[in-house]
């Protein structure tokens, strides 16, 4: 088999169908963001190998989030979904033990506008009903790899992923750890969406404990955290 693409050894370091763990090569829950049972049939060895050995062409099995028809999205699912509970929050203890790291892609220009929140971004998700910035888990694998090529790659995977798209030369792949963010003042959660089973919402806790005591949350209250978040958020290009 060919030498894999550098985000295939990022968490999961195998070269080879035997070193795959047997976990991969089972059945995959559709719908565990509404707590549902539904599962798919697993697949073949031959097939698994065809798929793993075709990073751009994706595969996905009637029913299955989009996101994970991407390989390298697929495997940070099954990596972290056993550990995580939808729509709670992230210790940052267990984030650092499963090598998570909190994604966004924005401009290299990565000011105040990246950090503000969007409509969207107040929709209520399952019980997490605070708004919060959207990012994702980091499925790229650019963790181990930050050469120029690499980063592109990463960016490219990211947006045909999730948005369809992919890189144009002013992307910038954007990261941080649970932990930083919860210096910051901020909590990330786990916000599944149907097709982005590794969808984050990152909650200002000052915006947090405002809507707790039943107090409005102003446009200056949403630009200062804003502020926050982008000013801690490390970059990498």
């Amino acid at each position: 088999m060919s030498e894999r693409p550098f985000y295939y050894h990022c968490p999961v370091p195998f070269t080879d169908f035997t070193q795959v763990p047997d976990r991969l090569k089972c059945t995959f829950p559709v719908d565990y963001w509404d707590g549902g049972q539904q599962v798919v049939n697993g697949i073949s060895e031959e097939t698994f190998t065809s798929i793993f050995d075709n990073a751009e062409k994706p595969f996905i099995r009637n029913g299955e989030p989009r996101a994970v028809g991407f390989w390298p999205y697929r495997i940070r699912t099954l990596e972290v979904f056993p550990h995580l509970k939808p729509y709670a929050s992230i210790n940052y203890n267990l984030a650092a033990k499963l090598d998570i790291e909190v994604a966004m892609i924005w401009n290299r220009n990565f000011n105040i506008k990246a950090g503000l929140i969007r409509n969207k971004d107040k929709i209520t998700l399952g019980p997490l009903a605070y708004p919060g910035r959207s990012a994702h888990i980091n499925f790229t694998g650019v963790c181990q790899a930050r050469t120029p090529d690499d980063i592109k790659a990463a960016i490219n995977l990211y947006k045909r992923a999730l948005l369809n798209q992919t890189y144009v030369r002013t992307d910038g792949l954007h990261l941080i750890s649970v932990e930083d963010l919860f210096i910051s003042g901020f909590t990330t959660y786990l916000a599944p969406l149907k097709n982005e089973p590794l969808h984050l919402r990152i909650v200002d806790n000052v915006l947090r404990d405002k809507l707790n005591k039943g107090q409005e949350v102003s446009q200056d209250d949403l630009e200062n955290s804003a502020r926050r978040l982008v000013k801690n958020w490390a970059s990498f290009f």
